[in-house]
């Protein structure tokens, strides 16, 4: 073993004079010492007292034990040495903010120290022995503040922080790096433009720098904080690379039209602002808010530049407004019509608007054609009448294309987005609350709609990163999308938008319903345990699904599960109905959303029988025009039953100030898209949202890993990635 193996051996005999050797300059076994040396007392005693020590007569014949009793022929008083400054040494450039080792260097001294034990004596390249200087020790080691490990002499920092060893190399420590293969090298500070901060092996200031960026760049993206090309090593912090510009980061990438991309682009000046908003007050009968007057501006912008754009703003802020807005404001001297897609429950409502905001296009839009009319100013068609008559629309060539709720369309394998790519534009927009639904992926599948040359932009990240779901791949894509996206949350832009009010309410089963859980829990995990390896995920969904299904109400099981204990009541059904009656007697009005159209339905039977009156909108619902437009007039009218997934977009129900959700899903983007049916511009009054858990169930669980999803930094403030199985598994066990 070498010293530094005994070091970190920490034999206790050898806790000083280990540091007394390594500051004689000895590395290697067996240490010799000249009698020179041992004329030093302190050097004597540390000696002597070791169990290791022997001595070899005149350097020759064997080494014995040395004696305690040996006399001190010498006494010496020895001075203080210079600290010069200290040295950290990067062993592994993989993992550089752990196990740095931490050195000391003495004014001609044989070689550098460990911090601790600065009692011992070193020796000098002239062959006595000076003293550590403890004070100046102890006031250069306060720069490395907590992070140091005195007893292994050792630098560990919680992240791969730059600016933490830039600060040092300021303060004269000196950096050095063991090479994969060969020996230590120095490393030095390097400072970009852009606010990059890196070590690199290079001393000189050269045109490389460059080059070392785009090598960072391929590495960040493949999951590695480090550069090693060419016999010259470079570290960096992996999370510094989003600093650079997009026009910067496309440099470093392979050869694409970045230019029209992420070059200059051309904005409105304020006279053509002004020409533009003259021209929609002109036959737009609606006063543009601040913020909407904004993203028109935006929409003609990215038109301008000829960039397709997604309008994410936040539920409730007026993306039809400002997307009929934008289309009025355009001019139709070529005669190609307009294209609105979206779904079959919003068609009427795009009609609907545009006959209250531009009366005079009334003549002039169609929906639901199964032939497009070329001469329209606009159509309105559903995806799946889009998807049935693909062939007679592809024939003509649009305007724009504005494609609403786009989370519809998000799987590119589906036939209404391969339907949708065939058609032709000038100008596509795509309008959705929730760009990210699932994952990542859901935001590509839109901007490939948009910019066709986007998919080479995907592959190529796709190619150099390590997989789709890592963050490196996450903040290059927002990086590279970022500038196609106008995004505004409610909270940002409506000042004046009442308070929305989250109120939990646990509920405490009764013992019938604790027991049948209990018994259903138990077969699931059974399942679980016995199932076929490849179907574990969808035993825990099923398993999932059936437990929050008796948390709502045990009645949505199969009568495989549920035979037997038709007498069992809700307490969740039971507490929802007093909340509707308490809210209903204090004039309010109540939402009520749940997934399963069974505890809906059952909803309906008893609210029947306390004469409330309601209405409702389902999967199933054709005409949602009628219950909407009485409920939202006919103050006798108290509840609305909507099942999430049929009322989660598009409705406007702001004579609603109570939300009640029966049931939580672990995307919270889910809820949001409820919460907005209310909680919206038109909303006078402060809405109260009301979430019913069920105690010590996986209702609990599932509300937990919300929140944890919610505090996830996602890529454009819409929903987390998709459940995977080992939060399916954390939810069951």
């Amino acid at each position: 073993m070498d010293i530094e193996e005994l070091f970190h051996a920490c034999v206790p005999e050898s806790q000083c004079l280990l540091p007394l050797l390594n500051q004689m300059g000895l590395i290697k076994q067996p240490f010799r010492i000249s009698g020179k040396v041992l004329s030093d007392k302190k050097v004597q005693t540390l000696l002597i007292e070791n169990p290791w020590s022997g001595v070899q007569v005149n350097g020759k014949g064997s080494i014995r034990k040395s004696s305690p009793l040996l006399p001190v022929p010498c006494i010496q008083k020895l001075s203080k040495g210079q600290l010069l400054n200290g040295e950290l040494y990067i062993t592994n450039i993989a993992n550089w903010n752990r196990n740095v080792k931490v050195r000391l260097t003495y004014q001609e001294a044989l070689t550098s120290f460990f911090p601790k034990y600065n009692e011992c004596p070193y020796l000098t390249s002239f062959g006595h022995f000076l003293l550590r200087d403890s004070e100046a020790e102890k006031k250069l080691l306060a720069d490395l503040e907590t992070s140091l490990n005195l007893e292994l002499g050792e630098l560990t920092f919680r992240e791969y922080d730059v600016d933490a060893l830039a600060r040092l190399a300021d303060k004269g420590w000196k950096i050095w790096v063991a090479k994969p293969k060969g020996p230590i090298t120095q490393v030095y500070l390097k400072h970009h433009p852009s606010g990059i901060n890196w070590f690199t092996s290079d001393s000189a200031s050269s045109s490389s720098d460059e080059a070392v960026i785009g090598q960072m760049l391929n590495n960040y993206l493949n999951g590695r904080n480090y550069v090693d090309s060419k016999g010259k090593l470079s570290f960096f912090r992996a999370k510094d690379i989003t600093k650079l510009e997009t026009k910067q980061l496309s440099d470093s990438l392979p050869a694409f039209d970045w230019e029209h991309l992420y070059g200059a682009q051309r904005t409105l000046t304020d006279s053509e602002k002004s020409i533009l908003l003259s021209s929609i007050a002109c036959g737009v009968r609606a006063k543009l808010r601040t913020y909407q007057q904004k993203g028109v501006f935006w929409l003609a912008e990215m038109r301008m530049n000829h960039h397709g754009c997604l309008l994410a703003d936040e539920m409730g802020l007026g993306k039809t407004l400002q997307v009929l807005s934008h289309l009025y404001s355009l001019d139709h001297q070529e005669g190609k019509p307009h294209l609105v897609i979206a779904p079959t429950s919003l068609v009427y409502n795009w009609q609907n608007e545009i006959a209250k905001f531009i009366p005079s296009w009334n003549d002039h839009v169609a929906i639901q054609l199964h032939q497009p009319d070329a001469h329209k100013r606009l159509l309105i068609v559903s995806y799946d009448i889009l998807r049935l008559n693909i062939d007679a629309y592809k024939r003509l060539e649009y305007d724009t294309i504005v494609i609403d709720e786009a989370q519809i369309i998000k799987n590119r394998d589906t036939k209404k987005y391969k339907a949708i790519k065939n058609l032709r534009a000038q100008h596509h927009i795509i309008l959705t609350g929730t760009p990210i639904e699932n994952s990542i992926d859901d935001i590509w599948s839109h901007f490939m709609l948009l910019m066709p040359e986007m998919q080479y932009l995907y592959a190529m990240l796709s190619k150099q990163c390590q997989s789709k779901g890592d963050e490196a791949f996450l903040e290059m894509s927002r990086k590279f999308l970022k500038p196609f996206i106008l995004r505004r949350s409610k909270r940002e832009v409506l000042q004046d938008l009442p308070e929305l009010i989250e109120k939990t309410i646990y509920i405490e089963m009764t013992k019938a319903e604790r027991h049948f859980y209990d018994n259903v829990h138990k077969m699931v995990l059974k399942a679980l345990t016995s199932g076929v390896s490849g179907r574990i995920e969808s035993i825990a969904l099923e398993g999932l699904l059936r437990l929050r299904q008796v948390c709502v109400t045990p009645k949505l099981l199969p009568d495989t599960i549920y035979k037997g204990i038709s007498s069992l009541i809700s307490s969740k059904l039971q507490t929802a109905l007093d909340y509707i009656e308490m809210l209903s007697h204090n004039h309010g009005k109540v939402l009520v959303f749940s997934q399963f159209v069974g505890a809906l339905e059952e909803m309906e039977r008893v609210l029947g029988e306390r004469k409330i009156r309601y209405e409702k909108i389902y999967g199933d619902t054709r005409d949602r025009v009628s219950p909407i437009e009485r409920f939202q007039k006919d103050k006798d009218i108290k509840v609305f039953l909507i099942s999430i997934k049929a009322g989660g977009v598009g409705l406007n129900l702001t004579a609603a100030n109570n939300v009640i959700l029966l049931d939580d899903w672990w995307n919270p983007a889910v809820e949001d898209q409820a919460f907005a049916r209310a909680h919206r511009i038109g909303q006078k009054q402060n809405v109260m949202v009301f979430r019913f858990i069920c105690k010590d169930t996986v209702e609990e669980k599932v509300l937990r890993l919300q929140e944890q999803k919610r505090q996830t930094v996602d890529m454009f403030n819409a929903a987390s990635s998709h459940l995977s199985l080992e939060e399916l598994k954390g939810l069951l066990n």
